[in-house]
């Protein structure tokens, strides 16, 4: 529990805090991991460093915690549908998708896909670019642009609802993932 609100503290300081975030993925960003990288990394003794997240070629990032027999809940049930959707994102945690970095890119998770070597010189280059204002500093729990008007969320999640009943059946936590997508569409 104290490192459940330890997390629940460093995240609402890296969204809301001072500092840019740019979240540097260079093989696996899955469950807990992919949740931390849509708020924040942290690099250089806690400075917070996830405004952006750029991964390399090799990485895979998906929420499989549905396949564990738990929901995603360290913030993925609210971030990722502002990332790629809410349809995309509940595909992905109800089928436990994982992406490649590629796909990551096309639907809006990775802001770039980068070669290792210049992984970290770029999102340190990032950072300087958002502290200094010539890149805008993003929030994901602010953004839109994927998530369109309330109305049009709840028709896409009931319908989801629908091609997914199989799923919602004999257990508990599909649903209980559908309902807090819904929850925060709200």
């Amino acid at each position: 529990m104290v490192i459940l609100r330890m997390i629940s503290t460093a995240g609402r300081c890296a969204t809301g805090g001072p500092k840019p975030a740019v979240a540097a993925i260079e093989t696996f960003a899955l469950g807990g991991g992919l949740e931390l990288a849509m708020v924040f990394i942290l690099l250089f003794w806690f400075t917070f460093v996830r405004a952006f997240l750029i991964a390399t070629p090799n990485t895979r990032l998906g929420l499989p915690e549905l396949q564990l027999g738990i929901i995603p809940g360290l913030g993925g049930t609210q971030r990722l549908p502002r990332l790629v959707g809410v349809g995309k994102a509940i595909d992905m945690m109800l089928t436990v998708q994982i992406l490649p970095a590629e796909d990551a890119l096309r639907s809006g998770l990775v802001d770039a896909v980068l070669p290792p070597e210049r992984l970290l010189a770029e999102a340190l280059k990032w950072a300087l670019h958002i502290a200094s204002g010539r890149i805008a500093w993003r929030r994901t729990l602010a953004r839109t642009d994927h998530v369109g008007p309330v109305e049009e969320s709840l028709k896409i999640i009931e319908s989801k609802r629908t091609q997914y009943k199989h799923l919602l059946k004999n257990v508990p936590h599909p649903a209980a993932c559908l309902d807090i997508v819904q929850i925060s569409h709200i």
